[in-house]
């Protein structure tokens, strides 16, 4: 049971950082901002199956009676997470960040003769 929900924690985790990478990059491209020095590889079609496997993590967490629990749990703790967002979380806090350029640029090493 405690392996199932830090399984479903694990892939919560990961489903956002590929949630918050898909809209960096489509604001990047909405914006017409300068691409990421950082390429990823084989975008956006790796975001897309990666997404699609953490969701058959899920599916396969809920066919399993003895890993079933770990859907309620992950349930009841978003909710607990959705409501905290909507008593604590005021002003400014609710607004969307803007995407900033923070790289620094890469001094580049001359050759020599």
């Amino acid at each position: 049971m405690i392996a199932s929900i830090a399984t479903f924690a694990t892939v919560w985790v990961w489903v956002m950082i590929l949630a918050s990478h898909v809209a960096m990059k489509r604001e990047i491209k909405r914006k017409g901002l300068p691409a990421s020095e950082f390429a990823s590889p084989w975008w956006p079609a790796a975001s897309v199956v990666t997404i699609a496997f953490m969701a058959l993590v899920i599916v396969i967490l809920g066919v399993f009676e003895d890993t079933r629990v770990a859907l309620y749990v992950g349930a009841v703790w978003l909710g607990l997470l959705v409501l905290a967002y909507k008593l604590w979380v005021r002003g400014g806090g609710r607004l969307r960040a803007d995407l900033v350029d923070e790289t620094a640029s890469i001094p580049m090493v001359a050759e020599r003769p």
